[in-house]
């Protein structure tokens, strides 16, 4: 009898998909004091129009000194999603701001250890340098 050997092969692909959720919400005019009451979104909804993974993409995005520009015509290449650029902004300032605690603790543990190995990795953006800092410390 031939001997059968087994063989794998594998392909990985990725499926990117924009979802869109539609939420209608209510407002009614009280007929005396013509007053406009607008009824409260679902708990756990994003108080903008990106959902969390967008935002998520957004910030990635953003890494390698990519411009805001840059991050919109990617965001629509990618996903099919138009954003404007001053969204881009805002998104990014919310992600610098929900991030700010943990950057803060980071500093301070690299901060408060005697000794601290500092690397710099530079690139060329658009004819400018730009750069991303690492430091590393006993035990991390």
């Amino acid at each position: 009898m031939d001997t059968v050997d087994a063989f794998v092969h594998e392909v990985v692909d990725i499926e990117v998909k924009s979802h869109v959720r539609h939420i209608e919400m209510l407002a009614v005019k009280c007929p005396q004091c013509k007053r406009r009451t607008r009824a409260p979104a679902p708990a756990g909804m994003p108080k903008g129009a990106l959902g969390p993974n967008l935002h998520a993409a957004i910030g990635l995005l953003t890494m390698p000194a990519t411009s805001r520009g840059d991050i919109q015509h990617l965001i629509h290449a990618l996903f099919g999603v138009d954003v404007a650029i001053g969204t881009i902004d805002n998104t990014l300032t919310t992600l610098a701001q929900a991030s700010a605690a943990a950057v803060d603790q980071v500093w301070h543990h690299v901060n408060g250890e005697s000794v601290a190995h500092a690397d710099e990795t530079g690139w060329h953006v658009r004819g400018k340098l730009g750069g991303m800092w690492s430091a590393i410390v006993a035990g991390a």
